[in-house]
């Protein structure tokens, strides 16, 4: 007998299939080949990777101010390619962030099942639908309107937030308690909250930029984010040491994504795929 497949779990995978088979960067992980087994489950082959999730990592430590940087900026690298494409996350947190070998400097961006492509208008394919976790959830996005990168900045604040001070941005016993904070509270200072972290001021306001409720506010792109990472220190326990140069790399290869983008580089030729949203952590 073959299995009964949700046919809106055959969505996903088939949506995050082609999404990833156009990606191509050191930073998101390698798709392989997707299809339907014998038994009429859809499978997805990425690439074998060895190590751990940052979830897993932050159990046993924080990383430093530098480790964190250089994190980030990784991660900023890989988003920047996949929004030159027109294409967003939505569902950016550390278990969805893959450390090769459990090493901070090689993060790899995973689990694409969430994502959307823009229209040429700019907007997304669908919206009214609240799709993520909610502890990295733009305000925006909470209140179900259309995506656009400055909601993948916005976790990327929250993210960078609890990378720093061990704790997150937002949280309470319910859902609806943090989506209502995300939407209506602004976080502790990352330095009040933990001020034994080293949290070099520039850094403080990196965060809480990206953190902004009102996206206008934030980074407008990822190569933004990425030269103000690279621009800041490091902490005061840390040199820039063999570093420096990679993220000065990222930051080039950033502002090169965003000026072809800005001259109207079209993102694909192939007509999106837009099947309804099967969200992974919550859909309303």
């Amino acid at each position: 007998l073959q299995a009964q497949v949700d046919p809106q779990e055959v969505a996903r995978f088939e949506r995050e299939a082609q999404l990833l088979a156009e990606l191509q960067h050191p930073h998101i992980v390698e798709y392989v080949a997707h299809g339907v087994a014998e038994g009429g489950q859809p499978y997805l082959a990425m690439e074998w990777l060895e190590g751990e999730d940052l979830e897993q990592h932050l159990r046993r430590r924080l990383p430093t101010v530098a480790e964190a940087v250089a994190l980030l900026t990784g991660v900023s690298a890989a988003l920047a390619e996949a929004h030159q494409r027109g294409i967003f996350h939505r569902d950016l947190k550390p278990s969805n962030l893959f450390l090769r070998g459990g090493d901070l400097r090689r993060v790899v961006v995973l689990d694409f099942g969430l994502a959307r492509r823009a229209l040429r208008t700019g907007g997304l394919t669908r919206t009214g639908v609240i799709v993520g976790t909610p502890e990295y959830m733009a305000p925006e996005q909470v209140q179900g309107e259309a995506a656009d990168v400055r909601m993948d900045i916005y976790a990327l604040g929250c993210i960078m937030y609890q990378l720093l001070t061990g704790q997150l941005p937002f949280s309470d016993k319910t859902m609806f308690g943090v989506l209502s904070q995300q939407v209506n509270v602004k976080p502790v200072a990352p330095r009040q909250l933990a001020p034994d972290a080293d949290i070099p001021p520039e850094v403080e306001v990196i965060i809480l930029k990206a953190m902004e409720k009102d996206r206008a506010n934030r980074f407008q792109t990822m190569a933004e984010l990425i030269e103000a990472l690279v621009a800041a220190p490091r902490g005061t326990g840390d040199a820039r040491g063999g570093t420096t140069s990679n993220l000065e790399a990222a930051a080039a290869a950033a502002r090169m994504a965003a000026a072809m983008n800005a001259v109207g580089t079209s993102p694909s030729g192939s007509m999106p795929f837009t099947p309804a949203p099967t969200p992974q952590d919550m859909s309303f």
